[in-house]
């Protein structure tokens, strides 16, 4: 009798550990009390170059990009760092 009831128990957690949060995914974000929208993550805003140009080629998985002061960073996926300086006077 004692494992029927653990057993129970034991079953009820699961269901009930495993039930999650109710909140469904409906696609828009939820409102807070003001009504306003609440976004959890800052949205990106895009910036579009007209005339981009290359400074750095046969790159593998570019990471992050840093300038600091005269000299930009370029880290890779892998965990190779590319240190550039002087590109034309420009950077």
């Amino acid at each position: 009798m004692k494992k029927i009831i653990a057993l129970s128990i034991f079953l009820l957690l699961m269901i009930a550990g495993c039930a999650g949060n109710d909140h469904q995914n409906t696609g828009t974000e939820p409102e807070n009390a003001s009504g306003e929208r609440e976004n959890e993550e800052q949205e990106e805003q895009i910036v579009l170059i007209e005339n981009p140009e290359v400074i750095a080629e046969n790159l593998e998985i570019p990471w992050s990009i840093e300038k600091l002061e005269d000299t930009i960073y370029l880290t890779e996926r892998p965990g190779y760092i590319i240190r550039m300086e002087n590109l034309n006077g420009k950077t």
